[in-house]
């Protein structure tokens, strides 16, 4: 532990709550809703855009969000007690914590989500022992619809450009990222099991049903629409007129040079070895043309004859 006196507990205060607010022996002038302890610049890390973008504690970036946002300044940030030993620093940002109260437990004001001190090294242990669905129960505990304090909300316009600036300045500075995330893709990719799975995808029952709700709500708030107000480019437009050709030609190539008695579609593409995403593509093919549909049906029908 180091034994200099640089350390020091701050103490973050909502400048839109002022007065006078006592917890036992400490006094603020504005509303505290975080108490931390550190040396040198620490007490402005949480203000930091990327430090908001990484930071896990979500109870505390988003109070600086929307203060930010509603008086378009900082929070306060005020030096409680300066040049303290470490050790007498962690004892003072413990007690101040457990006077104050914290929100997540319903005992106070704080956004803290640890007792203080070394806290969050304490937390990272529980979740290191915590594996598979108990992790996955844990963590559903934590984010609950009363918990989560982003439930319902959505990030603005400004706040996601803020995002990805920083997500393209992270990759200016550290170009080898690309590297690494490309690398990883190709391995998954190259895994018999992984290609399996996204081959087999959802079954046409599935699909339907999805597509049957999704129809229902963009029916009812045709706003919520994704492509509202979008077009495709030309590119997009291409690529999908190459694949659907693709398909329809190879399907029209085999059944003009072989003879099948089955004159269901499904059952066709099932005997072709044809993927589900194939037969997906010439059921609307045929169904936006239907005299091509009948064509190849007497062709063959006149070819078996």
């Amino acid at each position: 532990m180091d034994k200099e006196n640089k350390f020091y507990v701050y103490v973050y205060l909502d400048p839109r709550k002022p007065g006078k607010h006592v917890y036992g022996s400490y006094v603020f002038d504005y509303e505290p809703f975080y108490v931390g302890k550190g040396k040198c610049d620490r007490c402005y890390h949480h203000i930091n855009e990327n430090k908001l973008l990484k930071d896990k504690n979500k109870l505390k970036t988003n109070k600086i969000k929307k203060i930010i946002r509603e008086t378009g300044d900082i929070p306060i940030i005020i030096k409680y007690s300066e040049n303290l030993l470490e050790d007498v620093s962690i004892d003072l940002e413990i007690d101040m914590i457990k006077t104050i109260g914290r929100i997540d437990l319903k005992t106070g004001c704080l956004t803290n989500l640890t007792g203080g001190g070394n806290g969050v090294l304490i937390l990272n242990k529980k979740l290191l022992k915590i594996k598979g669905k108990k992790h996955s129960k844990w963590m559903k505990g934590r984010y609950l619809k009363e918990k989560n304090s982003m439930y319902g909300k959505h990030y603005t316009l400004e706040e996601r450009k803020i995002f990805s600036k920083t997500a393209k300045e992270n990759y200016k500075k550290h170009p080898e990222l690309k590297e690494k995330i490309s690398n990883a893709l190709k391995k998954k990719y190259k895994n018999a099991e992984f290609i399996k799975k996204q081959k087999s995808g959802y079954t046409l029952s599935v699909r339907t049903k999805i597509s049957k709700s999704l129809k229902q709500k963009y029916k009812n708030n045709p706003e919520s629409h994704p492509r509202l107000g979008k077009k495709q480019t030309d590119i997009v437009k291409k690529s999908i007129r190459k694949k659907l050709e693709k398909y329809v030609y190879e399907f029209e190539n085999i059944i003009t040079k072989e003879k099948y008695k089955d004159t269901n579609l499904k059952n066709l593409c099932s005997t072709l070895n044809f993927s589900k995403n194939s037969y997906v593509v010439l059921c609307s093919y045929f169904s936006k043309n239907i005299k091509k549909y009948k064509q190849w049906y007497i062709h063959r029908y006149n070819k078996e004859k």
